[in-house]
């Protein structure tokens, strides 16, 4: 009987052999004009590719006709099925153990109404994010659903252009990130930077050395010209204005002036005094106007740190974009862990969002360097759930990208590799998983994604590609908050 199957295996293969053979023989042979047609070579080697990118194109349709999930807590079986349904076509990985899951820190604190008191979302991630990209897409779909109002968090300086605001600095301006240009200590913002600024900067304008603003506190130095400043300063212009403006700061040896200029008139509106102060600290400035356009103005013999802005209400959900370009996320294991706890919780921050992976994609090469990776996002996701266990962390993975060879872009060959290490992690540090290298389409989907203009190769997001992202992640956390309040009825 073996003898038999062996033989019938061995027919089969050979039948296939003789296929392919046929198809090479006849495609190099066949003549122009003729009839007959065989399918080439390289077609036989990308019809998996063809299909996914099939089913790339198929999602796409489907995310663009689909409706926003709705929030009930009716308790229907038929309701519960369909959200079941729905919660595995989101490919949201949320456990629920003994009766409660891993995001449900964040859904307690967003009550069972639908105006909680006001709670924040820490969005971290690289330059997919940056300017506030993929974040002013959540946060407004947070804050329509939940109330709230603002942009949340603002740098004192930043290197990407903004999409809700202009931003213009005074030169004295020093940045630091926990990626690269470190601050001693580690007493960094929640964010992974740290503003100062000097009163002296090195300025090589007049020179052909482009390397402007590195930072001196004497004039001793003989390399370019010394520039003198007696305050620092920053400007904000909005698309909508603020009365109340938050601003985070310490390490202050002595007070700090500040004025606050209506932009437009160049009237002083309000003078405040930031204290001395080595804890961290979170200062409101009152305006007695809502101006459009503001400029703030710093004056101290020596900078305090300061680790930002906030310009939001005091109700609702708040969205704050913490992005640094080329960052992966491994650098905010600098920020000192109590300094973090402290920031997390006068902030109320009950949600965290880890979205990274596209800057580690190209050097992944084999198994060893997953493991290694996961090794590193587990420690980092284990750091934040020790020092906030009543805020919840929701990773979020490596979306599709491609690179190109011979002149063809195809997807990094680690891709779902380095996905399912994120994965693990994740699930092993208690936290909740978004697969957005599936919602996407897989392999090779980033080619339909691309050619239909909703992101580039490299996997960046154009703006309908960041929308349409954000709007299924939303739509992925309301199946999560249903069946939360679902679970929270019929359990009482």
């Amino acid at each position: 009987m073996k003898g038999k199957a062996f033989e019938i295996v061995s027919v089969i293969l050979l039948f296939d052999a003789l296929v392919v053979a046929t198809v090479l023989l006849f495609s190099a042979y066949v003549p122009d004009g003729s009839p007959l047609r065989f399918m080439k070579w390289e077609t036989l080697l990308n019809l998996g590719k063809v299909n996914q990118n099939q089913m790339a194109d198929s999602l796409i349709n489907k995310y663009e006709d689909e409706d926003s999930v709705s929030v009930s807590a009716q308790f229907s079986l038929k309701k519960l099925e369909e959200l079941k349904r729905k919660k595995g076509e989101s490919f949201i990985f949320n456990p629920d153990t003994l009766g409660s899951s891993y995001l449900d820190s964040f859904f307690v604190a967003l009550g069972d109404s639908l105006h909680p008191k006001s709670l924040r979302i820490a969005h971290y991630g690289d330059s997919q994010l940056e300017g506030d990209r993929v974040s002013c897409f959540i946060r407004k779909k947070f804050q329509q659903k939940f109330g709230g109002y603002g942009l949340g968090f603002v740098p004192l300086c930043d290197i990407a252009t903004s999409v809700d605001y202009s931003i213009a600095s005074s030169d004295n301006w020093i940045r630091y990130t926990v990626f690269h240009n470190r601050y001693k200590g580690g007493y960094y913002g929640l964010s992974g930077t740290v503003f100062r600024f000097s009163k002296y900067i090195i300025d090589h304008s007049e020179e052909k050395d482009t390397t402007v603003n590195q930072t001196i506190y004497d004039s001793s130095s003989k390399s370019g010209k010394i520039v003198a400043f007696h305050n620092a300063w920053v400007s904000y212009h909005f698309q909508t204005s603020y009365k109340t403006i938050t601003l985070m700061y310490g390490n202050a040896k002595t007070p700090c002036l500040i004025n606050v200029y209506d932009t437009k008139t160049s009237e002083i509106i309000l003078r405040d005094t930031l204290a001395a102060s080595f804890e961290f600290n979170l200062h409101e400035l009152k305006l007695p106007t809502n101006p459009l356009a503001i400029k703030i103005e710093f004056i101290s013999g020596i900078s305090p740190d300061f680790y930002g802005l906030l310009f939001d209400g005091d109700k609702g959900v708040q969205v704050d974009n913490y992005a640094i370009r080329g960052h992966s996320g491994d650098g905010l294991m600098n920020i000192q862990p109590d300094f973090l706890a402290k920031q997390i919780q006068d902030l109320h921050t009950k949600l965290v969002l880890f979205q990274y992976g596209a800057n580690v994609v190209p050097y992944i090469k084999n198994e060893k360097d997953c493991k290694n990776l996961e090794q590193i996002y587990y420690k980092l996701f284990m750091r934040y759930k020790a020092k906030a266990p009543e805020t919840s962390v929701l990773v979020i993975g490596a979306g599709d990208m491609a690179r190109s060879i011979d002149g063809k872009y195809e997807s990094y060959p680690m891709l779902s590799e380095i996905r399912d290490a994120q994965k693990r992690a994740a699930l092993k540090a208690g936290c909740a998983f978004w697969d957005l290298y599936e919602i996407m389409g897989g392999e090779d989907a980033i080619l339909t994604w691309t050619e239909k203009g909703l992101a580039s190769y490299d996997g960046h997001l154009t703006p309908k590609g960041q929308k349409m992202i954000s709007e299924k992640l939303f739509n992925a956390l309301m199946v999560e908050y249903n069946l939360y309040l679902f679970r929270k009825k019929h359990n009482s």
